[in-house]
């Protein structure tokens, strides 16, 4: 299957350098001809290659630079969250992550690791598109559902009890601020805004 979808060729050399390249990363080949079927009519984006593993996504992000890697989350949440802090310290692509699952822990997680994107597998074709072009240009998605209230009949994740500070630093991670920003914002040190999380 893995042949198939690199035998196809995903159009990235012939379109002009302002099209938007996206790198794709999860483990089931399925899922980037669908994003390539999805970006097919879009003028703007195409997808550049796809890696089944992050040792394969490392290897090609350095060959052909793209403008945001999709990574899938079951790749691991740790793994995946250092290699984006090394890409935001460097000149790396902008990060987007998805999973069949996301918990506001995993998504915050991600967002301080470096993360542009934050979205469910479940994400609409068309949204899909929108996130890809918010976060080639800085923004930061993140899907609504992710942090909204569940309904009271459902378990939440459990909750050990937060002090103010860690409810206010949480509440400027939801909003999409970065370690810095916050600590400026608190008044404090980025290194204890790390501690609070």
């Amino acid at each position: 299957m893995r042949y198939a979808i690199e035998a196809q060729g995903f159009p990235c050399c012939d379109r002009e350098s302002s099209t938007i390249l996206i790198g794709i990363c999860d483990p089931q080949p399925v899922a980037a001809l669908g994003i390539h079927s999805v970006l097919r009519g879009q003028a703007d984006l195409a997808v550049a290659w796809s890696a089944l593993n992050l040792e394969e996504m490392r290897q090609k992000s350095a060959q052909s630079k793209p403008s945001v890697v999709l990574i899938d989350k079951a790749l691991g949440i740790n793994s995946i969250s250092e290699v984006i802090r090394l890409w935001s310290e460097g000149a790396g692509p902008v990060a987007a992550v998805w999973g069949n699952t996301m918990s506001e822990t995993d998504a915050v997680r991600l967002i301080q690791a470096g993360a542009k994107g934050v979205l469910q597998k479940s994400i609409e074709p068309e949204s899909l598109v929108r996130c890809f072009r918010a976060i080639s240009r800085g923004q930061v998605w993140i899907e609504e559902a992710i942090f909204r209230p569940r309904p009271r009949n459902l378990p939440r994740e459990p909750r050990y009890g937060l002090t103010p500070r860690e409810a206010e630093v949480f509440r400027l991670v939801r909003i999409g601020l970065s370690n810095n920003e916050i600590a400026e914002e608190l008044g404090i040190r980025p290194g204890t805004v790390k501690i609070h999380l």
